[in-house]
């Protein structure tokens, strides 16, 4: 009877394991804004998301698919805003964390420009040097 309870529990236990998600964790631990690629092994494009620097993401695909595991290893290209390549790794296993920083590349972004508040002019100003109309007006 011992057996047969520590067999359930065994069972019990290692049940997510075997029907789990093929999954990755991301973390952008760059001072930019950056988007993931997750690349198949065939080149086959499996997901995208957008990542805020230190913060972290998680990607799996779909629950039970024989299918997945031909898409491993993947590849992860790390995008800036303007599209150019931050970085990129290959031959990366499920169940990875992947890194921006760790990836192969400049891993830099252009900084973006900023813009500039528009001049002030007495119509945008909302009243700050000129009273409103009428408000001195003798009665």
């Amino acid at each position: 009877m011992k057996c047969l309870k520590a067999f359930l529990l065994f069972l019990a236990l290692s049940f997510p394991f075997f029907s789990s998600a093929n999954s990755l964790r991301f973390y952008n631990d760059s001072p930019f804004k950056l988007s993931a690629t997750i690349l198949g092994a065939d080149g086959t494009l499996l997901g995208q998301m957008i990542i805020y620097p230190t913060k972290y993401a998680y990607w799996s695909d779909s629950y039970n698919s024989a299918d997945t595991f031909s898409y491993t290893p993947y590849t992860i290209i790390w995008q800036c805003d303007d599209g150019s390549e931050y970085g990129i790794w290959t031959q990366v296993s499920q169940g990875a964390t992947v890194t921006a920083q760790g990836s192969e590349g400049a891993r830099i972004c252009k900084p973006q420009k900023q813009k500039l508040p528009s001049p002030m002019t007495p119509a945008n100003r909302g009243g700050g040097l000129y009273p409103p109309s009428g408000a001195y007006a003798n009665p």
